[in-house]
């Protein structure tokens, strides 16, 4: 059995590796393998995104929105010591505010329109329902966390 302290390491070695990740597909994030290999060849260390690529501003080694999202939503679960959908959406909403985000080249097309029908009053059920990237499996990490060993609660939880 792992105690509080082993817990928090690795739910802390969790989330620093999902922002390690996000780093390192960050500038390859939206390529093919073929244009990857093209640009960087093989990738298996922090590399600049190229002029053309939609993360041209976003400087070596930082994260995405896939990564403050998350982080916001871990914010608003501490906050709130539930998850629910309207927390989901109150953590979208406020990372929002505190961005800039709608010119910023980092948000993906399916988070900026399912975030542009939030804030004009669409459910969010309905507000993400045709998005087209993965969004949505990029900031799930913190339902895993808040329901570890409980695995149904997890998927209800992500059903949301």
């Amino acid at each position: 059995m792992i105690n509080r302290e082993g817990l928090y390491d690795k739910i802390y070695g969790c989330i620093c590796g999902l922002a390690i990740g996000d780093c390192l597909g960050m500038p390859t994030e939206f390529m093919t393998p073929e244009e990857i290999q093209e640009r960087y060849g093989y990738v298996d260390k922090l590399v600049t995104p190229c002029e053309e690529h939609i993360h041209k501003d976003l400087n070596y080694g930082m994260i995405t929105d896939d990564t403050e999202i998350t982080l916001q939503i871990i914010e608003e679960i501490i906050k709130n010591e539930k998850f629910n959908l309207d927390i989901a959406v109150e953590a979208i909403v406020n990372w929002t505010e505190k961005r800039d985000v709608f010119n910023k080249s980092y948000l993906g097309p399916s988070s900026a329109k399912a975030i542009k029908a939030l804030l004009k009053g669409v459910p969010p059920k309905e507000a993400g329902e045709y998005g087209a990237t993965i969004g949505a499996a990029m900031r799930v990490t913190p339902l895993g966390l808040i329901n570890i060993g409980n695995i149904q609660k997890a998927i209800d939880d992500a059903e949301i």
